[in-house]
């Protein structure tokens, strides 16, 4: 498992952030998270504030998080994402 702190901020209504996690060389991501840890404990998202994301088409070695705000106000927070990753084969 993989993790990557990071500091989020994004203006109100248009904000947006692309955040990526890579696994180590002869892996794979096999599954992924994302939380916000403004008081260092995994809290979900508020509302309004959407994740989505992808593996690289290429080589499923990283996972790219995109956030969006879509409130009113701007929203800033610590966040953390991962990637669990596996051994990979041919």
């Amino acid at each position: 498992m993989v993790t990557n702190a990071f500091n989020v901020s994004l203006p109100a209504l248009t904000g947006t952030v692309a955040l990526t996690v890579n696994c180590p060389a002869g892996t794979s991501v096999l599954s992924n998270f994302i939380y916000r840890t403004p008081t260092g404990i995994r809290h979900p998202f508020p509302p309004g504030v959407d994740v989505t994301g992808w593996p690289n088409p290429a080589d499923r070695t990283q996972w790219t998080f995109f956030l969006r705000n879509a409130n009113g106000t701007a929203y800033v927070d610590p966040v953390e994402g991962g990637v669990v990753c596996a051994t990979t084969e041919n």
